[in-house]
């Protein structure tokens, strides 16, 4: 979204290093904790499963981060990872309980954790609720902590991470903006923008690395915020002088 005095010419966006994360096998895990790696085209990542077995009763908090180290003593380097989701295996005793996925400075609006107090003492697979959050953080700085609210059994946690060194296919993507003007509030709607321009995409194969505005504004002092499900980033400033808007 651009604010403020968001004139802007010369524009045009650049989706970079677009990778695949479409999802390939299941982890089996005969042990407390169990790693199942797997290719996606080309690109590598993991399933860490840290089998939980707890019951949390209130507000807690699980340390992901805490957990690998104390699990993986020696194996993993929680700095060479980036984290995709989280798939958390639990149950809640009324139904009402609530996990929250914390990254950095970032959470993910609460999902619910089913269950029903007939079954919530049975330890039967299928009367744990299976829930999926998504990274709500545009990396995989600072902490990674999932918040628990209620009285809510905890079977297993399951992270998938992609090592930061793993060279993954990438896809440059240019959207040609022709010089277009933007005054005031605007929202440029890249995925609708992506389908015309590239027609053959499909990118629910894809996830967003990166995006390059190009773009100037007449009085260097408009701003432009990347939204990405419910994430924002940070506005960054619109260079630009009345002199040069016009060349």
């Amino acid at each position: 979204m651009m604010k403020n005095l968001a004139i802007v010419t010369v524009f045009s966006l650049i989706t970079a290093t677009v990778s695949f994360t479409a999802e390939a096998g299941h982890g089996r895990g005969n042990t407390n904790l169990a790693v199942d790696s797997f290719n996606n085209y080309g690109q590598q990542r993991e399933k860490l499963v840290l089998n939980i077995n707890q019951t949390y009763r209130g507000l807690n908090i699980i340390r992901l981060k805490q957990e690998l180290q104390y699990n993986y003593p020696g194996r993993i380097n929680v700095n060479n990872l980036d984290l995709i989701a989280v798939k958390l295996v639990a149950k809640s005793a009324m139904g009402r309980g609530e996990a929250t996925l914390l990254v950095g400075q970032n959470a993910s609006y609460p999902e619910r954790v089913a269950g029903n107090p007939g079954t919530f003492n049975i330890d039967a697979p299928a009367t744990f609720d299976k829930i999926k959050i998504q990274n709500p953080s545009f990396d995989s700085m600072g902490k990674w902590q999932i918040e628990l609210r209620g009285l809510i059994k905890v079977k297993k946690v399951v992270l998938i991470v992609k090592n930061k060194r793993a060279m993954g296919q990438g896809r440059t993507l240019r959207i040609p903006m022709y010089d277009q003007y933007s005054r005031g509030n605007q929202i440029v709607r890249l995925k609708q923008l992506v389908a015309q321009n590239n027609p053959g995409v499909n990118l629910q194969n894809m996830q967003l690395e990166t995006v390059t505005l190009v773009a100037k504004s007449k009085m260097g002092r408009a701003s432009a915020s990347l939204l990405v499900g419910h994430t924002a980033s940070y506005p960054a400033i619109i260079a630009g002088t009345p002199r040069a808007f016009h060349t």
